[in-house]
């Protein structure tokens, strides 16, 4: 996904970089079990809300605004560009 033709000429990324990124999630990933929340602005998605209701202070970073506009309880869901701006400071 992250290496079509249109996503990568977005993000001026290409294979070197996906595969960092990738390499830096993986070492650093959790495992968290799914908690009970309700229903997401779009039912494929229930699975994150599932996870943002779980774990306190979680934060879902995404571009899909639908996502953006009621989140969980305790939750953020921001832009991956607020999530650049974070990782910057």
């Amino acid at each position: 996904m992250l290496l079509r033709q249109k996503i990568a000429k977005f993000h001026g990324v290409g294979e070197p970089e996906v595969d960092r990124v990738l390499v830096e999630l993986t070492a650093n990933a959790i495992w968290r079990e799914l908690g009970h929340a309700s229903p997401a602005p779009d039912p494929g998605d229930d699975h994150l809300w599932a996870l943002l209701a779980a774990h306190d202070d979680s934060i879902l970073i995404t571009a899909d605004r639908l996502l953006q506009r009621k989140p969980p309880a305790a939750s953020r869901v921001i832009f991956p560009s607020a999530w650049v701006e974070i990782v910057a400071r």
